[in-house]
């Protein structure tokens, strides 16, 4: 498989990284992967479950504080609206 040529270091290191592993996936599938391979690929798999599992948690939290937040300024503007309008009512303004 022939790549374009990557403009950046960053999406060169993608390039490599996908290219590496579908080395390995080859490898695995005809068994001719070494053990370091297959422990590596172990634990990358760990390693990522992992992190995916941290970061919904905090997306969740940051949702759930987001969400708080919007309620919370729901009900100040009610409350700011009911103050204005009793206000109104006390100066006679109807």
């Amino acid at each position: 498989m022939r790549l374009p040529p990557a403009r950046t270091r960053e999406r060169r290191t993608q390039q490599l990284v996908v290219l590496a592993e579908g080395l390995v996936e080859e490898r695995l599938r005809t068994g001719t992967a070494s053990p370091t391979e297959v422990t590596a690929v172990l634990r990358l798999g760990t390693a990522q479950e992992l992190a995916n599992v941290e970061r919904i948690k905090a997306q969740t939290e940051y949702l759930k504080a987001q969400r708080a937040k919007a309620e919370s300024e729901t009900v100040r503007e009610e409350m700011f609206k009911e103050a204005m309008e009793a206000m109104s009512r006390y100066a006679g303004d109807s």
